[in-house]
């Protein structure tokens, strides 16, 4: 197949079927993080890194 883009002709070949797996059902309904949870994930995630960088 030949596709032009901004005046550039591309040639793209068919590629192979799409493999599609069924999503995974998630164990509980996603929700929004509490203020509190935010920042516990920064600082958890600021120390780790500055573990990290401490050695």
């Amino acid at each position: 197949m030949t596709v032009i883009v901004n005046e550039l002709e591309v040639t793209v070949a068919p590629a192979a079927p799409l493999q599609v797996a069924p999503a995974a059902k998630p164990e509980r309904e996603p929700r929004a993080l509490e203020p509190l949870e935010v920042l516990a994930l920064i600082a958890q995630r600021a120390e780790r890194d500055r573990r990290a960088r401490a050695h």
